[in-house]
This record gives structure tokens, sequence and C-alpha cells, in this order.
């Protein structure tokens, strides 16, 4: 697991407000978690029906994005626990991100 990468997501929150998922520009509506929150999201998993191996670090629990930590992927999952997208790794996932502000 990335515990950099997962302990330095919240700062996001000062400098991105959208996110490029599948060629289109998303305004990210909600916060990157804290360290602390994804701790404790950790034991909310089963509950949730997310997988063990997804961690999530943003997202109201109907749709997350996780880190995968067997893989080092980052996947955007919905309600359903399908798959929307994913990043191959955390460098491409920050690179989708963006400060350009769009119109919810």
């Amino acid at each position: 697991m990335n515990i950099e990468f997962l302990s330095k997501v919240e700062a996001l929150n000062d400098e991105y407000c959208s996110i490029e998922i599948d060629t289109c520009l998303e305004s990210i509506a909600l916060p990157f978690w804290s360290l602390e929150e994804i701790e404790s999201g950790l034991n909310l998993r089963e509950e949730w029906e997310v997988p063990d191996n997804l961690v999530p670090f943003q997202g109201d629990w109907h749709e997350l994005l996780c880190l995968d930590a067997d893989t080092g992927k980052v996947i955007y999952i919905n309600d359903d626990r399908e798959v929307v997208f994913s990043w191959p790794n955390t460098e491409e996932f920050l690179a989708s991100l963006s400060k350009e502000e769009v119109s919810i």
C-alpha cells in the first residue's frame, strides 16, 4: 500500500478542484480524506461492500476513489461497486487532477 500517497492526499484539496475522467473534466465535489479518515474508513469497507484490497480515500461511500493495495492502481467505483474508471498508478492519477473550475 502506498502510505506516502495516502498520507498526502488530503493536501490535494488546497490545489485541485477538478479531475479528468475518461477525457472529460469533472468537478471534485467532495474533499480528499485525511489519513485519519482513511484509516477509520478501513473498518467500514465490509459494511459498504468495498473489496478488502481497495483503500478508499475520497467519496461519500456510494461513489469512491480508492487505492488498490495489491496493484497500486487508483480505482473509481460507483454505488454498485463497478469500476467506472481507473488509473494505472498514483502518478497518472495525480496528473489527471486540474485547477480548472468546472460548472456542475
